[in-house]
């Protein structure tokens, strides 16, 4: 289950032994961060828009953009991103072992990927304000969210705090959650 694990909190769950579904527990809509445009070419000549989410590190003090797509990668996927806030003079794809080359045109760069990649796009070396963008994937081993000692994360957003996860359990989050919290699994085996 690959899964990208975008955490600020989850929830203390202690029934073992049992599924657990966590349904959203707030009205707050994922926060949409205006300082990117973020768009995907899956090779069919269309450019589809992404939205671009604020996430809030270092205990809320600190605001980064990420956004995240699934597709299989039987063909390269081309990415476009613009950066609104400003002009740069010069753009990194990390981590530079990837090798990942651009071009640009304005105020825009635009890259390939050919497999699922996590990558941080930084403009003039500011890796406080960057984007991150999540290509994963299509998900194809989803746990059954009725399945004994799984934890399922549905879509919204969940302010959960710490999740403490016990031995054999399962960590399921839907690719349309955002839970905001940490995960502890002390001397916990067997834990996905």
């Amino acid at each position: 289950m690959r899964k990208t694990l975008l955490m600020c909190a989850m929830l203390l769950c202690s029934s073992l032994g049992s599924a657990v579904e966590i349904t959203s527990n707030s009205q707050e809509a994922i926060p949409v961060n205006p300082d990117y445009t973020v768009e995907i070419n899956r090779g069919d000549g269309k450019w589809e828009t992404l939205v671009s989410h604020n996430a809030k590190i270092f205990w809320g003090t600190q605001n980064m953009s990420f956004a995240k797509f699934e597709d299989d990668f039987s063909s390269p996927v081309k990415v476009r991103v613009t950066k609104n806030s400003g002009s740069f003079k010069e753009a990194e794809v990390r981590p530079k072992s990837y090798f990942i080359e651009y071009s640009r045109s304005g105020e825009t760069i635009t890259f390939t990927l050919d497999r699922p990649r996590k990558v941080s796009i930084e403009f003039d070396g500011d890796r406080w304000n960057n984007l991150f963008l999540f290509a994963d994937e299509l998900e194809t081993d989803v746990p059954d969210k009725n399945a004994e000692n799984v934890l399922w994360y549905g879509p919204g957003v969940h302010n959960a705090g710490k999740i403490e996860l016990k031995s054999g359990q399962t960590l399921y989050l839907h690719s349309d959650a955002l839970v905001y919290g940490y995960i502890e699994a002390n001397e916990a085996t067997n834990v996905r």
